[in-house]
């Protein structure tokens, strides 16, 4: 019984200073054109679902930071955080890592419910983008934000 295994990637090698050394793709880089395969996409999909998961919960803990329940913003916000701590296991992307952090630093301004919800908008807007969704209405960079110049008018 034989097994063959072929894995298609660039691995870098070479010499320095009398010292043999070499350099692995990073992670989820793909080798040769075509060869992700389905797993690739499947994982990629996972990561959004979950990411979405991850949006919703952070949507309810702004929901509750405006309404100054600060308990709520800190229970969905820590909902949030495990959803999009499990979507970083699909692979870098500096959006979800900026999103993370803006969590941590929402449930650690305990108390603080201005501070936190400044801090989950700001994961929401992070999240959105990683996932590839239109950025809430009222968040920077949301739907309503490319309207606001019409808005001043007559100041």
């Amino acid at each position: 019984m034989h097994i063959h295994i072929s894995i298609r990637t660039t691995i870098t090698i070479g010499v320095l200073g009398g010292s043999l050394f070499f350099m692995l793709p990073p992670a989820g880089a793909t080798g040769a054109a075509g060869t992700s395969g389905g797993t690739q996409a499947r994982s990629s999909d996972e990561t959004k679902h979950t990411l979405q998961d991850a949006l919703k919960h952070a949507n309810e803990a702004n929901a509750a930071g405006e309404q100054g329940d600060a308990a709520a913003l800190k229970n969905h916000a820590q909902k949030a955080l495990d959803k999009a701590k499990e979507a970083q296991r699909g692979g870098h992307d500096e959006r979800i890592n900026d999103g993370v952090y803006a969590l941590g630093e929402a449930i650690e301004h305990n108390g603080h419910v201005k501070d936190a919800t400044m801090h989950v908008k700001r994961a929401i807007m992070k999240f959105s983008q990683a996932a590839g969704v239109q950025i809430p209405e009222g968040l920077p960079g949301g739907a309503s934000s490319g309207q606001s110049g019409g808005k001043h008018q007559g100041g």
